[in-house]
């Protein structure tokens, strides 16, 4: 508004000042400093404050003088407009009490500037010319003065500089790194691209609309910051997401991908966050169902077979056993030699006993089907002429700590507890126990959850190595109920 010359003897008032107070001075209203430690002009009850080289969006501008961000009124031709030619038919009294300024608005002088409201054509943007300017400051001056208009205000006070670098006002970084948190949330919680999308363009919407509705209340408070840390903050943390996704994914199939079913696998990952923890299955204690397999006579057939050979036709045979266990919905926890040890009701906890139920009766299924899938291999061996065999099968429901085991070069997912001995000690029991080409044996806990779904015989309660107490021992005979299942008559 005005200018001090350098020795300080003298200030130059602006235009739009000059005639503001004169205008003001009729009135009454004289400027005096806003406080003693305040040098800024306060007419009437307003004061206007005076512009710092780091206000609103403006970086390290020049601050010279007394300079106050302008209110513009409006586009060009906000103010009553006439030419020279139309003085002549006015009337008399239509400038009467009122503050007029005369000023070119030939283009050959070039007395236009760009205001915010210029628009964005790039061919020919709205221009005001600086009689204009005038107007407005006057305006400003006057309206706030007299009618309270409100000044432009800002949240930063004269900034503090460490090293050469302002350091920006508490409010600006608190505004923006609420925006930012935004932009966080919207990532963590929306996993959708298009939900993702839209929140954030919501968000945005929103933020425009605060701070258009708080300049319309005099306050310019940043807007491109606060957008830019919105999307800024999305795309970082589903950067993040998208790599700990990645991380836990590695993990998952390192744990499942080869044992179990497509099924099994979308359930098993839209449940990880209630699984993983620092890259580990976690340890819980559950209801499962734990089956284990193994070849009768295995060691001497591989004395009289071939290293090769033999290890072609064992992978034969646990190629046809994994598609059967992983067919009924259980988790190979372990090749053990020609043995296979699997899991049903994991890695998810059962939460009712119909669920349970239903582990150990799938458990059953599987040895079954195990056995007539065995048949089929004995028929191609027969033919080919290759060992053919019989297998054992224990099965054994109860509780069981399951988790990954290992570090992070190698880790495993599995089961421990007596529940995995009962059914490692069933599978071992009595070889003598003719049960045809799959014989199976489950303890009392698994013929209970059955309900008499399977033809069954009972051994006896029996002294399982590596137990003190005495274990109830059935032997499954047959499906009493084939139209019930796949599974056959052993």
């Amino acid at each position: 508004m005005y200018w001090t010359t350098p020795d300080g003897s003298e200030s130059l008032e602006s235009l739009g000042l000059r005639l503001a107070l004169i205008y003001l001075e009729k009135e009454g209203i004289t400027p005096i400093p806003a406080a003693e430690t305040n040098p800024a002009l306060k007419l009437n009850r307003s004061i206007f404050p005076i512009f710092e080289p780091y206000d609103g969006s403006y970086i390290n501008a020049d601050a010279g003088g007394y300079q106050i961000l302008l209110n513009y009124r409006g586009a060009s031709r906000s103010f009553r407009t006439y030419s020279m030619q139309d003085l002549k038919s006015l009337p008399s009294n239509a400038l009467k009490d009122k503050i007029v300024l005369i000023g070119p608005t030939a283009e050959s002088l070039k007395d236009f500037f760009y205001t915010p409201y210029s628009d964005n054509s790039l061919t020919s943007p709205e221009k005001t010319y600086g009689v204009e300017i005038q107007a407005n400051l006057t305006s400003q001056i006057l309206s706030a003065a007299l009618n309270d208009r409100p000044q432009i205000q800002v949240w930063t006070d004269p900034p503090k500089m460490v090293y050469g670098i302002p350091l920006v006002d508490w409010r600006e970084h608190l505004w923006i790194f609420g925006w930012a948190c935004v932009g966080s949330t919207i990532a963590w919680f929306i996993r959708s691209p298009r939900l993702g999308i839209l929140a954030i363009s919501l968000s945005e919407g929103a933020l425009l609309g605060l701070t258009y509705y708080a300049f319309l209340q005099g306050w310019w408070i940043p807007l491109v910051p606060p957008a830019v840390a919105i999307s800024m903050a999305a795309v970082t943390l589903t950067g993040y997401v998208a790599s700990q996704e990645r991380t836990d994914r590695k993990v998952m199939m390192n744990l499942f991908g080869r044992y179990v079913s497509p099924k099994v696998a979308e359930t098993i990952w839209g449940d990880r966050d209630q699984l993983l923890a620092n890259g580990h299955i976690k340890g819980r204690k559950m209801a499962v169902t734990v089956i284990f397999t193994d070849i009768k006579d295995f060691s001497t057939i591989s004395e009289k077979t071939d290293p090769e050979d033999l290890m072609e036709w064992l992978n034969e045979y646990m190629s046809a056993m994994t598609q059967v266990t992983v067919e009924h919905g259980a988790v190979i926890d372990k090749f053990i030699g020609d043995a296979i040890m699997a899991l049903f009701g994991v890695p998810l906890a059962r939460e009712t006993q119909a669920q349970i139920n239903q582990d150990a009766e799938s458990a059953i299924r599987c040895a079954i089907d195990m056995g007539k899938a065995l048949e089929k291999l004995n028929e191609r061996w027969r033919i080919a002429g290759k060992p053919m065999i019989q297998m054992r099968v224990g099965i054994a429901t109860g509780t069981a700590v399951t988790g990954s085991l290992g570090g992070h070069q190698r880790m495993d997912f599995t089961a421990i507890g007596d529940t995995v001995n009962i059914a490692a000690r069933l599978e071992s029991y009595d070889k003598s126990i003719d049960g045809g080409v799959c014989r199976i044996l489950i303890s009392q806990t698994t013929q209970k959850c059955t309900n008499g779904l399977f033809s069954s015989k009972f051994i006896g309660a029996v002294q399982l190595k590596g137990r003190e107490q005495s274990t109830d021992v059935y032997q499954i005979l047959s499906l009493l109920y084939p139209g019930t299942g796949s599974a056959t008559t052993n």
